[in-house]
C-alpha cells in the first residue's frame, strides 16, 4: 500500500511538472494590419482582391478592343468600359481611404490572365466575339461579387461602394448582352 501511495504521489509530482513545463496554448493569429494600421476583415479584404482584378479585366481588355476592333459597336462599348471602370476605380480607392484601408494592386488572376492572352492572340470577328463573350462573363461574375458585398459586407464604406457600384454593373452587363444579341 505503501509503495501503491508513494507512486501515486510521484506520478502526480510528475504530471504537475508537466503540465507546469508546458508550453501555453498559441494565441489565436493576429490579423494583417495594412499600411494605415487598419485591420481589413477576410471577407472585406477578398472583396477588394477580386475587384480590383475584375475591374482591371474589364478595363485592359477594353483597351484591347479599341486597338484591334473595327466594329463600330465594339469600340463604343470598349470606350464606355474604360471611362466607367476608370472612375470605378478612383471611387474603390476613395471607399478604401473612408474605410481605413489600403486597396490592394490591381492585377489579373491566373484565369483572367489566361483569358487576356486567348483574346489578344484573336483578331477580326473572332476578337469581336470573344471580347463580348469575356464581357458578358465578368460582368455577370461581378454583378454576384458587388451584390454580395453589398448585401454581407462588414466595412460601412467598402459596402457603400458596392452599392453604389451595382446599377453601373448591372447597365453594363445589358450592354454587352445587347452587343451579342446583335451578332446572333
Amino acid at each position: 500500500m505503501k509503495t501503491t501511495l508513494a507512486f501515486a504521489l510521484g506520478l502526480s509530482v510528475l504530471s504537475f511538472a508537466a503540465v507546469a513545463q508546458a508550453p501555453a496554448p498559441l494565441a489565436p493569429p493576429t490579423p494583417r494590419a495594412d499600411s494605415t494600421g487598419s485591420i481589413g476583415s477576410t471577407m472585406t479584404r477578398d472583396f477588394m482582391t477580386k475587384a480590383a482584378s475584375a475591374n482591371m479585366l474589364e478595363i485592359e481588355t477594353s483597351r484591347l478592343a479599341l486597338d484591334k476592333s473595327s466594329d463600330a459597336d465594339v469600340r463604343q462599348f470598349a470606350e464606355v468600359m474604360i471611362r466607367d471602370h476608370g472612375e470605378a476605380a478612383v471611387k474603390f480607392r476613395t471607399a478604401a481611404q473612408q474605410g481605413r484601408l489600403t486597396p490592394p494592386m490591381a492585377k489579373l488572376d491566373i484565369d483572367q490572365a489566361r483569358a487576356f492572352e486567348q483574346l489578344k492572340a484573336a483578331s477580326g470577328e473572332e476578337f469581336n466575339r470573344k471580347f463580348i463573350m469575356l464581357q458578358k462573363s465578368a460582368h455577370a461574375d461581378a454583378m454576384t461579387l458587388f451584390q454580395a458585398y453589398a448585401q454581407n459586407g462588414d466595412n460601412p464604406a467598402i459596402t457603400s461602394f458596392a452599392q453604389t457600384l451595382l446599377p453601373t454593373l448591372q447597365s453594363h452587363q445589358q450592354m454587352v448582352e445587347k452587343l451579342g444579341d446583335t451578332r446572333s
